[in-house]
């Protein structure tokens, strides 16, 4: 499925309407409709998320992969800008009014799981490498992922 400003409208619309009529969520009334409407706006947050702090991401994925940075730091910093992200997400309005303003570019497209998956490879990164337990990575396992993951990350400049 693609994005379609007007079919993300449409369901917002429809879901006000279900919210007041119903004194349901879309989610309850029409399954259908709301996981349609969340599909939609997942490209919505992929661009929000890209515009806001594409450039952070590529700058601090180079900086590691290049070395310029170890591997606690670049967990760091990932977490802040993932973190802040999450909140960013979490307070933006999807109304139709915010989103007739977005023109979505369609290279932002899956930017939310991609940054997802590797949130959970730096959960696995322990930066002593002497108390590495079962199924945590060390620096140069995490350098290495993000070395093979880079062109995928190139994907959405």
């Amino acid at each position: 499925m693609t994005f379609s400003k007007k079919n993300c409208l449409k369901l917002l619309k429809y879901e006000k309407l279900v919210t007041e009529k119903f004194q349901q969520t879309l989610g309850e009334y029409d399954s259908e409709k709301y996981f349609e409407l969340q599909n939609q706006l997942s490209y919505v947050k992929d661009f929000i998320i890209w515009k806001q702090s594409f450039s952070q991401y590529f700058k601090l994925f180079t900086n590691f992969k290049n070395g310029l940075i170890d591997g606690e730091r670049f967990v760091d910093e990932f977490f802040d800008i993932f973190n802040e992200d999450k909140e960013l997400l979490k307070n933006f309005v999807f109304n139709s009014e915010s989103l007739k303003k977005l023109n979505i570019n369609p290279k932002s497209s899956r930017l939310v799981l991609f940054l997802e998956e590797i949130s959970m490879k730096c959960d696995l990164f322990q930066d002593d490498s002497d108390i590495i337990l079962a199924g945590e990575i060390d620096e140069d396992q995490l350098r290495s992922y993000i070395k093979q993951i880079y062109t995928d990350l190139e994907s959405f400049n």
